[in-house]
């Protein structure tokens, strides 16, 4: 077990090789400004197989590899994962998937990203505080959040999908640069999925999303079964950003707030396309 102290990198420079913990951490994991794990075929940090694991995850370095920050199998987390640095990646540059599974988890924290991300994909968070399975009873405590840049070449430039099951506290929330070339932008996704969850927190974009190419049906911005499982959605949706897109919808919402929808839905930069939503 690393207690409280955690694990530190300071101004240090990692060749042909990651950073990968699979033990109790008590104070996190850092990467400070000065510092370099430039993996190449293997990931730059990876946290999986672990029991508990808190004080989160931070970079303010470079990192590079096979995919960036890895989150994987993790049954109790707490703290939170916060890119400001640069991190390149051949697949994602930030995966967090299949943490606090457990019936009744909870996963309480931030995710973060000020920094650049560029890779297949940027930021991806999936099957988190929840089973899998669309009736789960997980709770996500945190807010998901990006203010930088992000270039995704293959896939989704954010990716959220099967989230807090029973319940997801926070808003989600772009406000940076973010283009993907061959899908989605952003994708939101089956997020309090359980039965009569909630969804309480606010979606919104406020930046400057380019979606240049890709299949004829890619959205730029996807809203789609948010708490539609007889759930209640409790804030609103927003969209005071520039999406630029050469096909498909600029934003699309559909089925969200099953059995009930309150607040706003409101748009002041693109097309808007609202299928199936509940609206109370």
């Amino acid at each position: 077990m690393i207690g409280t102290g955690g694990i530190v990198v300071i101004d240090s420079t990692f060749q042909s090789g990651g950073l990968t913990n699979t033990g109790t951490v008590l104070g996190g994991i850092h990467v400070d400004s000065g510092s370099q794990i430039l993996a190449g075929g293997a990931t730059a940090i990876v946290v999986q197989n672990t029991a508990t694991f808190a004080g989160g995850i931070t970079n303010a370095g470079t990192l590079s590899g096979t995919q960036g920050i890895v989150l994987n199998d993790v049954t109790n987390f707490s703290g939170g994962v916060t890119n400001t640095g640069a991190i390149t990646a051949h697949f994602s540059a930030i995966n967090i998937a299949t943490n606090v599974t457990a019936s009744g988890g909870t996963f309480t924290g931030n995710i973060v990203n000020t920094g650049t991300l560029r890779g297949a994909s940027g930021l991806r968070i999936a099957v988190v505080a929840s089973s899998g399975a669309l009736n789960g009873s997980g709770t996500f405590n945190g807010s998901i959040v990006n203010t930088g840049s992000i270039f995704s070449s293959g896939r989704n430039g954010i990716h959220i999908e099967k989230v807090g099951a029973a319940l997801f506290s926070g808003n989600i929330s772009n406000g940076g640069a973010l283009t993907a070339t061959n899908d989605t932008a952003i994708a939101i996704n089956l997020l309090a999925m359980g039965s009569g969850g909630t969804f309480s927190g606010n979606i919104i974009n406020s930046g400057a999303i380019n979606s240049p190419s890709g299949p004829s049906f890619v959205e730029n911005f996807e809203v789609g079964q948010v708490a539609d499982n007889n759930g209640t959605f409790l804030g609103n949706i927003v969209n005071t950003g520039t999406i630029s897109t050469s096909h498909a919808n600029g934003i699309e919402i559909q089925q969200v707030g099953g059995a009930l929808f309150s607040g706003n839905i409101s748009n002041s930069g693109a097309s808007l396309r609202i299928s199936a939503a509940s609206r109370s």
